[in-house]
C-alpha cells in the first residue's frame, strides 16, 4: 500500500491545482487539443531505504516528475509561470497523508531546462519526496 498511497497523495494535490491543466496520467488514454497546454506526470521511485532491522519499516524516496508541455513559438513565459506555480504548491516541507502514510516534499521543487520536443516546448519539474512506510 505504500507506493499507492504516495502516488495518491501527490497526484491528488496536483489535480487540485487551480486553474487546472489537462493531465496525461501514467498508463491512461490522453488526447490533446491542438494549441493547448498540458502536462504529463511520472512517479519515479528510488531504492527503498531500510534504516531499521527486525521490522517491515522502510523509507521510500523518489520524485514526481511533471513535464509541462506548451505550444512551440509562444515563448517560455507561460511554461515558466506554471513551473513556478508548481514550486509554490509543493513547497518544501509540505506533508500529504493518504491511507495512514505521510508523504513529505523533501526539497524545493527543481525546475529543469526547457527543450523543444515535436510541436511542444517542454519544461520538467521535479518534486522530490520521502515517505516513512510501516505496513
Amino acid at each position: 500500500m505504500g507506493t499507492e498511497a504516495i502516488r495518491a497523495s501527490l497526484e491528488t494535490k496536483l489535480d487540485q491545482m487551480q486553474p487546472p491543466l489537462p493531465t496525461a496520467w501514467e498508463n491512461t488514454d490522453f488526447k490533446t487539443e491542438d494549441g493547448s497546454a498540458w502536462q504529463e506526470v511520472w512517479l519515479m521511485l528510488a531504492r527503498p531505504e531500510n534504516p531499521t532491522f527486525g521490522d517491515d519499516f522502510y523509507r521510500q524516496r523518489g520524485y514526481l516528475q511533471v513535464n509541462l508541455k506548451y505550444p512551440l513559438n509562444t515563448g517560455p513565459a507561460d511554461a515558466q509561470l506554471r513551473a513556478n506555480f508548481l514550486r509554490d504548491t509543493f513547497k518544501r516541507g509540505l506533508s500529504l497523508t493518504t491511507a495512514g502514510i505521510t508523504t513529505t516534499v523533501e526539497e524545493t521543487p527543481e525546475i529543469g531546462r526547457g527543450s523543444n520536443e515535436g510541436d511542444r516546448y517542454v519544461v520538467p519539474v521535479f518534486i522530490r519526496f520521502y515517505a516513512n512506510v510501516q505496513p
